[in-house]
């Protein structure tokens, strides 16, 4: 299954095709029954519906999805149901409709920070998030490198 479209990329004229999209889970919300995703790439946001109906082994499946893991979706390209349309996003009057999901990369990016509601703009960078570890850590000094930008005092500092 490889990827057919980037996921900002997914519009109207795509209605009805079965598009393979893959990215970063950018926010998840579980309505009961429904599971609702935000799925990002370079390109931007689509979201995902997960209904048990359609599809109950990829629902089950999202039941455990968090933020940021990464992951590769098979799906329909429908329209958002009337009073869902969010005018603010460029896929905002679709949304894709998941028959398989498949998780490829498990993150606990959420335990460094909260990414809930956070902007695609002010996410942390991998810098940050780096740093963020370091000082969970303890570890100053490998913290010091990383904002000094002194990336090749790294190998030094584990003695490679």
């Amino acid at each position: 299954m490889h990827k057919s479209i980037d996921c900002g990329s997914v519009r109207k004229t795509h209605l009805g095709q079965e598009v393979v999209i893959a990215g970063w889970v950018h926010r998840r919300r579980d309505h009961g029954n429904i599971i609702f995703l935000d799925l990002r790439d370079q390109q931007g946001l689509v979201q995902v519906v997960f209904d048990p109906k359609s599809a109950p082994e990829a629902h089950i499946t999202a039941e455990s999805v968090r933020n940021e893991w990464v992951l590769k979706i098979k799906g329909v390209v429908s329209n958002r149901p009337e009073g869902t349309i969010n005018s603010d996003m460029p896929t905002g009057d679709v949304e894709v409709l998941a028959s398989i999901l498949t998780i490829n990369c498990v993150s606990n990016i959420n335990e460094i920070t909260n990414l809930e509601e956070s902007p695609i703009g002010d996410q942390p960078t991998l810098g940050q998030h780096i740093s963020q570890l370091a000082i969970d850590n303890g570890n100053v000094e490998l913290d010091l490198l990383i904002e000094h930008g002194s990336w090749l005092k790294i190998p030094e500092l584990f003695h490679v």
